[in-house]
This record gives structure tokens, C-alpha cells and sequence, in this order.
């Protein structure tokens, strides 16, 4: 996924989650940088409903 660099990771993190969660329903879990989770905090869970390790 390519933003413009005003978009934060925040919001990004959350259309991508979205995304996925749509396409791809069974993923339960993924894997991220301390940043990337940083930046997903506090996402409703019926955003992604991934769990990031």
C-alpha cells in the first residue's frame, strides 16, 4: 500500500486492517514492527480483528 506522506501510519494501518480483514478473514494474527504496533494502538478490533505480535 503506497500513501501520500501526509497520511499518517494511523490511518493507513487502519484502511490496510480493513482491507484485510475483508479479503481475508481468517487471518487472526500478524506480525509488526514495534512501530507499526505503535501506530495501531487502539484500533478497534472490528477494524482489522488482527491480533499484532
Amino acid at each position: 500500500m503506497v500513501t501520500a506522506a501526509s497520511v499518517t501510519d494511523r490511518e493507513a494501518g487502519q484502511v490496510l486492517l480493513a482491507r484485510l480483514r475483508e479479503r481475508y478473514w481468517r487471518i487472526t494474527r500478524g506480525w509488526a514492527d514495534t512501530g507499526a504496533r505503535r501506530a495501531l494502538e487502539g484500533v478497534p478490533a472490528d477494524l482489522g480483528g488482527v491480533v499484532a505480535q
